[in-house]
């Protein structure tokens, strides 16, 4: 009876086992397909979404930066031929009769002839083209061998185990035995009441589909996870406690002019600068936090270490990099207008006080020479309320300028500006050439005014007496050219920033703020107008202005 028993129990547990293995291995396949469907349909939208219709390089490296092995394909619409595809150079076959072709989004799998495997296919339609992701499916092989062998030797255990706990039924209680299967069924998050050695193949059943779906779930998180951090505008890098690189999103890459390829290796091959490489050991020592303001270039990178305390992740760090050159630079500039406003404002002024000082003072006490002072007080303030009007109207343009799409009449604008200037132009007998048709524009006509008066004006102010000013319109571009004093080479890319003067003093002398080209310049800037400056020591300048 007990060795008909031990028989029994053995072919019973030893079918339940196998009856088991067969189900699993069904499933763990099933589920294999299941993922890849999921992730070639994952990897078509990041493609589709990154392809606007004409950048195909860009839309190839970035898949390829993703995963090596997915195979971007991208098809004219209307032929059929193959416009790029990541694993092949040239293809000259027609792929309209292709079965993703011809039902977009949905999968097949087919045997690849090039890549003399079994991929995925699924294909969308961007614009005039449709846009093919390919990817192998993986093996589940390796790990059906893997559960293959740990189910044997469990077999194996578990048979031997029942053997010798009949052998011993009559003489020991199965107390300890159910209590190991108890152990074993909390691993499958499951609340078994007396359970006992009967109960084991169910225990074990659960415990793998548990370990199946977990290691599921795991792998998604991982996927969605990487793929999130690649679409984030800033970069991310992690390093764990050996110092070697765990993860580079594909913003980092991007940022520090690197690549994939150093994961596992230790960072000092991707971070080149000596203080940063020190931070980083400190932060590790010290397992703190700090921010480093990293220089590549003219590139300006913030980056953020910090110390990872997280149970996962306990001993390693992450490092975010933010661009921020464009912030810098608006810095820079805010600080140099506000000195450069200062010095402008504090030279009139200062004149100013002085003038009337000595008129206070009683050091001139002449009539005429009271009228002269006076003269000159009023010249110095009347140069601070221009610098003062430029700062408002350039302040203006840059600051929050709302844009005005009206059409604006050139021509009349010009001959307006012309005629307002009549009496400063007869002043200096300066003679005015014209050659002006009708011409309009999109834009605002109050800026657009001040665009023509501002370079007529300094066509005016730089010129020498009895000179030539030459005004060209046509109906989309303006050409004013002057006989002046003119600008050195080396002196025409700065013309246009706020307050720089070529030369100082005649600028002065003439009433000039320094802002004039630097409005012409945002201008142009709002409306997208090409704004070009030719000049030469005491020929002349010529400015040319294109509205469209």
């Amino acid at each position: 009876m007990k060795r008909k028993l031990i028989i029994t129990n053995s072919i019973i547990v030893f079918v339940s086992l196998l009856t088991m293995l067969v189900v699993s291995m069904i499933t763990i396949t099933n589920q294999n397909n299941k993922f890849y469907q999921k992730q070639v349909t994952n990897y078509l939208k990041i493609a589709c979404t990154n392809f606007d219709g004409s950048n195909f390089d860009d839309t190839k490296e970035y898949i390829k930066s993703l995963d090596k092995d997915i195979r971007l394909t991208i098809i004219e619409s209307s032929t059929g031929k193959v416009v790029i595809d990541s694993f092949e150079d040239e293809i000259n076959e027609n792929h309209l009769d292709r079965p993703e072709i011809n039902n977009l989004g949905e999968v097949y799998k087919r045997y690849s002839t090039t890549e003399k495997k079994n991929m995925l296919y699924v294909a969308e339609k961007v614009n005039n083209y449709y846009v093919r992701i390919a990817i192998p499916i993986g093996s589940v092989n390796k790990i059906i061998y893997t559960y293959v062998t740990i189910s044997l030797i469990a077999l194996t255990v578990i048979l031997a185990f029942s053997i010798f706990a009949i052998s011993f039924v009559n003489k020991k209680s199965l107390t300890p035995i159910n209590s190991e299967v108890a152990k074993l069924a909390t691993l499958a998050n499951e609340d078994y009441q007396d359970v006992t050695i009967d109960d084991l193949p169910v225990v074990i059943n659960s415990i793998t589909n548990v370990l199946d779906n977990k290691i599921h779930e795991i792998e998604l998180q991982e996927q969605e996870i990487e793929a999130i951090l690649n679409l984030l505008t800033q970069g991310v890098v992690v390093i764990d406690s050996n110092e070697s690189l765990r993860f580079i999103n594909y913003k980092a890459t991007k940022i520090l002019d690197s690549n994939n390829n150093l994961i596992g290796k230790n960072y000092l091959y991707l971070f080149r600068d000596t203080k940063l490489q020190k931070l980083i050991l400190e932060v590790f020592k010290n397992h703190s936090q700090v921010n480093y303001l990293l220089n590549i270039d003219s590139t300006k990178i913030n980056c953020n270490v910090t110390y990872l305390t997280e149970a996962k992740l306990n001993g390693g760090i992450i490092i975010t990099l933010e661009d921020i050159t464009k912030q810098a630079n608006l810095e820079e500039e805010k600080r140099d207008f506000f000195q450069n406003a200062s010095h402008e404002l504090k030279s009139p002024l200062t004149s100013i006080i002085g003038y009337q000082q000595m008129i206070c003072d009683n050091i001139v006490d002449s009539k005429d020479q009271i009228i002269n002072y006076s003269s000159k007080t009023l010249k110095e303030a009347k140069r601070m309320n221009n610098i003062i009007i430029d700062m408002l109207n350039l302040s203006s343009i840059e600051q929050n300028y709302q844009k005005k799409q009206d059409i604006v009449k050139v021509d009349k604008a010009l001959i307006e500006i012309l005629d307002s200037l009549e009496d400063r132009i007869k002043a200096r007998n300066i003679s005015v050439i014209t050659n002006i048709a009708k011409c309009e524009t999109v834009g605002d006509a109050k800026l657009i005014d001040e665009l023509i008066r501002n370079l007529i004006d300094n066509a005016i102010k730089y010129n020498v007496d009895n000179g030539k000013i030459m005004i060209t319109l046509n109906t989309s571009t303006l050409t004013i050219e002057d006989t002046g004093i003119g600008i050195s080479k080396e002196y025409q890319s700065r013309v246009f920033e706020r307050f720089y003067r070529v030369d100082k003093g005649h600028s002065k002398e003439i009433g000039g703020t320094g802002l004039g080209l630097a409005i012409v310049k945002h201008i142009c800037e709002i409306y997208q107008y090409e704004l070009k400056l030719e000049s030469t020591i005491g020929k002349g300048t010529k400015i040319t202005i294109k509205f469209e």
